[in-house]
């Protein structure tokens, strides 16, 4: 451990060091025009200062869905167009001088390259601006409500860093404000306005991690974008603003007091430029912000462990399973076949809540035991459509008002009401072709976030357990887990062991008491329909209901976040001008968020 800090500490300390004599990229602007089409025409200017290292500059894009690319130009400061030609990376520099070529990678892939200058005799570095120009076909798409992208312009761990980043967007013939556009921008610490008629966005602190991603709405018929998406762009939104956070700017002329380091520094190595003495003050500042970073990752790990320490909840959940576990070892027999909680999986799911050291448990297992219920009943089917397990809906049987299953018992009405739930949620996904999909169930749930914080009670635990059924839940689990192992296993009773299935899914075990099964009583499963389905040639259970179970409590927590974002913006529409927040008015950027855009790729500029 020692090792590896003196390690980090000597990278951080001669990083300045590395920073004199790179190549150098002083301004990055970027002018995109969107056409009434939807096609982006997009001219970047790049202000460099480049050395003998490397022999071309290039652009990575990725992800350009059902986005062209075409209309590649590159010129520079002295008015010299330079040639497309076919791009040879293994080029020399000499070759590849006056060039330009983009390489196609597939599937969405590119790379945008050109050739640098060659230095003269006694040159050590040479200042250029490159204009770079590209069609973006169709990168604004017309949605249910409104025109939009969510497209990643500028991507992370480009060289060099460029100093300044600064980008706008504007419409052809059309000046955009808030009165008839929303914007935002992730990935980068900076600042966002609408001005002159475009948006515009920013930065003078553009890190290694940093990306520029840009988010843009106009109201509908402003332009008559060639591509339409039968789809909200809220959804759109709603996705790039997880995780986001629209702080303060973060100002990156603060560090001017490193340059007297910096001077120092050269002077000691006889370099004199102005731009190598910036690179070294840059390099400082990484330095410095690299050692405060470390310093608070150790200090926030602490408090954390601290806290959770604090809240005795770590203790009170090692008592409680300690207590479980001395239960489940006091009795005759280390297991039991009896299904305890009368057989309610919301009750037993609270108990089991209170052996989590999580404040927010895990909700898969208990969602995949209450989807198996609906697979016992029919109300979810499996069937195999064109060489494709699908799930289809079926009819619904009402249990509310009459709560006894077919063995005359009284089902929980917790149990009951989750199982309607779970019907009501899936039914209204699937809309009316009654088949179940990932994105339809998201965008339900996104709309109807009453449900979803009915999903999230499971995370519930209960406030005076009972330990003796919870210990009889623990030794069922034993049971389950040695069923081959049991000599008095009883006659197959096709209920009870369907139940078994049921639990056995709660307590995260259900492929291999299924598997089980099968090897001590295959004859149970031409007895129970129930069975037979999940033994199916078509069913994967680790594919099918824990799949299912994986993105119903993704959707849900997903929408609950989503209904507290609508306190603050209810529709892309809502909101102003002024400060950011959610409302896309213009303010500040957020470092974080951003997700589902265009474009994109890693990496860039001098190789």
């Amino acid at each position: 451990m020692i090792k590896r800090r003196v390690i980090i500490l000597l990278f951080w300390l001669l990083l300045p060091l590395w920073a004199a004599g790179q190549p150098y990229l002083h301004n990055l602007d970027i002018k995109v025009n969107i056409r009434d089409n939807g096609d982006a025409v997009v001219t970047q200017t790049r202000t460099m200062t480049i050395t003998s290292k490397g022999s071309e500059c290039y652009i990575p894009m990725e992800g350009l869905r059902n986005i062209t690319l075409s209309d590649f130009k590159v010129s520079d400061e002295t008015g010299k167009d330079y040639a497309l030609v076919g791009w040879d990376v293994s080029a020399t520099r000499k070759q590849k001088e006056g060039r330009c070529g983009i390489i196609s990678k597939g599937e969405g892939a590119y790379e945008l390259c050109w050739g640098l200058d060659e230095l003269n005799d006694g040159e050590s570095q040479k200042d250029k601006v490159y204009t770079i120009s590209y069609t973006l076909g169709s990168l604004m798409k017309s949605y249910n409500e409104a025109e939009g992208f969510n497209h990643l312009f500028v991507g992370a761990g480009g060289y060099p860093l460029p100093d300044k980043v600064s980008l706008r967007v504007s419409v052809d013939s059309i000046q955009i404000d808030t009165s008839n556009a929303r914007g935002w921008a992730f990935g980068y610490y900076g600042s966002t306005e609408f001005k002159d008629g475009g948006f515009e966005a920013w930065t003078v602190n553009f890190s290694s991690a940093s990306r520029m991603i840009i988010m843009l709405a106009l109201k509908k018929d402003i332009i008559h974008p060639a591509d339409t998406l039968d789809q909200d762009f809220q959804i759109v939104v709603d996705r790039a603003l997880e995780g986001a956070s629209f702080g303060g700017e973060y100002d990156g002329d603060n560090y001017v007091f490193t340059d007297d380091w910096a001077r120092w520094i050269c002077g000691k190595l006889g370099k004199t430029s102005e731009n190598t003495i910036s690179n070294v003050s840059g390099g400082i500042c990484l330095g410095i912000i690299g050692l405060f970073v470390l310093f608070l990752a150790y200090i926030k790990k602490l408090l954390t462990y601290l806290a959770y320490a604090i809240s005795l909840k770590p203790l009170r959940v090692f008592l409680r399973r300690r207590k479980v576990r001395r239960k489940v070892n006091a009795g005759l027999s280390p297991w039991q076949r009896e299904i305890p909680f009368n057989g309610s999986l919301f009750a037993a799911n609270k108990s089991l809540n209170t052996l989590s050291y999580k404040d927010y448990p895990d909700i898969n297992n208990v969602l995949g035991a209450f989807i198996l219920r609906l697979f016992q009943r029919g109300e979810l089917q499996l069937t195999y459509e064109d060489g494709k397990q699908t799930i289809r809906i079926g009819e619904h049987i009402d249990q509310t008002e009459n709560p006894e299953d077919r063995d005359g018992n009284i089902k929980s009405p917790e149990d009951i009401k989750m199982e309607n739930t779970l019907y009501y949620i899936f039914k209204g996904a699937a809309g009316k072709d009654g088949v179940l999909q990932e994105n339809e169930l998201k965008r339900w749930l996104r709309n109807k976030s009453s449900y979803a914080e009915k999903l999230l009670e499971l995370r519930k635990t209960a406030n005076y357990p009972n330990n003796d059924e919870l210990a009889g839940l623990m030794r069922l689990k034993k049971f389950l887990q040695a069923f081959t192992l049991i000599q008095e296993r009883g006659v197959v009773e096709v209920k009870l062991w369907d139940e078994y299935l049921v639990f056995a899914s709660l307590l995260g075990i259900a492929d291999q008491v299924r598997k089980d099964f099968r090897k001590v009583c295959p004859e149970y499963f031409a007895m129970s329909k129930f069975a037979s389905t999940l033994e199916s040639s078509s069913f994967d259970f680790s594919t099918t209901v824990n799949t299912i179970a994986t993105y119903t409590a993704n959707a849900a927590l997903y929408s609950s976040l989503a209904a507290e974002r609508a306190t603050t913006a209810k529709t892309i529409w809502s909101g102003g001008s002024g400060s950011s927040s959610y409302s896309g008015g213009g303010g500040h950027s957020s470092y974080s968020g951003g997700g589902g855009y265009s474009g994109g790729g890693g990496g860039g500029g001098i190789r």
